[in-house]
């Protein structure tokens, strides 16, 4: 049977930007240097996972777009575990956008407590970043104080000065995190389901690795995949496999320009839909050849029968 056409009507482009994650995305230093961490705790023999807390994003300098904050204190390392933390706090890490969309990654030393502050002034404008620090930090930078604080306003474009300590009269421990709260390191995990004006929902999962995120919809009776990426592959084709439990599923991706530069996957006559919303709580993808990661599955069942009922046989 000869292969459908990908879709190439301006709805298309309208679904997979309904279908975008709400969810600020890192940008890519942040991944790798949680991947470093994840290494780093390995080698010491400890199983790393993620607290909550590890990632806080606010536009900090008033360009309208996310910046982040990373803390290792909330970087669990099992049997290791304080593997990124020392006497005086645990190491944490601005990234701040820049202009054309780079980021600026900034040591903000060994901190015992992060928080964002009302913007200061009258005239309001973006959050300042508060780190707090333990007796030796304090004592090094002459401050006779069990803990100090530095108050970060970043409203601007110019590289971020360190800005001096100054003393805070109460502590601020931070909280140990229940054992429910640990979780993987993913931006946002599992599937959903998107409403879509005039149209028919979309089935919505996050990707692992470079997958941002993964669409399933009907449009014109046919049943669709978008994949979207955080560094777009070149070429106009992808090889997609899902190392399945009960055998694997390869399909070709085709870079759609239309659809907002996503790569489609017609699903009419391939069983892929029918294992993504089986049983199985996660699958092993590669684009390529590459490992991207593990795609999670949760919620897929539920958005995926909703999403393509009318136009797939599961």
């Amino acid at each position: 049977m000869p292969r459908r056409a990908p879709p190439t009507s301006a709805a298309l482009t309208l679904l997979l930007l309904l279908a975008a994650p709400a969810r600020a995305e890192p940008p890519a230093g942040v991944f790798e240097a949680t991947e470093g961490a994840f290494a780093a705790c390995e080698a010491r023999g400890g199983v790393a996972r993620i607290l909550d807390g590890y990632e806080t994003s606010a536009d900090l300098n008033g360009d309208g777009k996310p910046d982040f904050v990373t803390d290792l204190a909330r970087i669990a390392c099992g049997e290791a575990d304080g593997a990124f933390c020392g006497p005086d706090g645990c190491a944490a890490t601005l990234w701040l956008s820049k202009p054309g969309g780079a980021y600026q990654s900034l040591d903000l030393g060994a901190v015992t407590g992060i928080e964002l502050m009302p913007p200061a002034g009258a005239e309001g404008g973006p959050p300042v970043l508060r780190t707090l620090h333990g007796a030796t930090t304090c004592a090094a930078a002459g401050l006779a104080s069990a803990t100090c604080i530095r108050d970060w306003r970043l409203a601007d474009d110019s590289a971020p000065v360190p800005p001096p300590f100054t003393t805070l009269a109460v502590e601020r421990p931070l909280p140990r995190p229940a054992p429910e709260q640990l979780r993987r390191f993913v931006p946002q995990s599992g599937w959903t389901l998107r409403a879509v004006p005039d149209g028919s929902p979309v089935a919505l999962g996050i990707g692992p690795g470079n997958l941002l995120s993964i669409g399933a919809f009907c449009l014109a009776d046919a049943p669709f995949l978008a994949l979207r990426f955080r560094e777009p592959p070149e070429g106009p084709a992808l090889t997609v496999r899902f190392d399945f439990p009960a055998g694997a599923v390869e399909t070709e991706a085709l870079y759609e320009e239309t659809a907002g530069g996503a790569f489609v996957v017609d699903l009419a006559d391939s069983p892929l839909a029918r294992r993504l919303a089986g049983r199985d709580a996660e699958v092993p993808i590669d684009i390529d050849g590459r490992r991207e990661g593990l795609l999670s599955l949760t919620g897929s069942t539920a958005s995926l029968r909703a999403a393509l009922g009318a136009c797939y046989a599961f």
